[in-house]
């Protein structure tokens, strides 16, 4: 496995179990600090973190139908970028929406539920915003 930058073209290459990634949205954000899990030439998962303000960051990721079968790998990789940056960054929160899909995951990467965000999809479902804190050793 290899773990290269991401690029927007990549979404191109990314085969989702449902929905579509918006390319547009995507475009919007600074994506130095994004990567791509790549396993067997197919992207397995992107992982991704847009600063909003000095300490404070968002995470978002995508995962593919082959995330499931690597996610150990995943889970360490994410583990791993997220230590890092936050000391890189000074990051001392950084802050995630998910769905309810998602929640034991993000809880496994050590995230905490902050609040319930009411009816923020496009179809009106809630999500949750997950944080972390990082002390100044990070």
């Amino acid at each position: 496995m290899k773990i290269i930058n991401f690029n927007i073209e990549h979404l191109d290459l990314i085969e989702l179990e449902k929905g579509t990634i918006c390319k547009q949205t995507l475009s919007t954000l600074n994506l130095d600090y994004a990567k791509s899990f790549i396993k067997d030439s197919k992207i397995i998962f992107v992982w991704g973190l847009q600063l909003i303000r000095q300490g404070v960051a968002q995470c978002w990721s995508i995962p593919t139908i082959y995330t499931e079968k690597n996610k150990l790998f995943v889970y360490k990789r994410t583990i791993n970028f997220i230590k890092q940056y936050a000391k890189k960054l000074n990051i001392h929160r950084l802050q995630t929406p998910v769905n309810t899909e998602n929640v034991k995951w993000i809880e496994t990467l050590g995230f905490k539920k902050e609040s319930t965000l009411k009816k923020i999809t496009f179809d009106k479902k809630d999500e949750y915003l997950y944080v972390k804190f990082f002390d100044n050793d990070n």
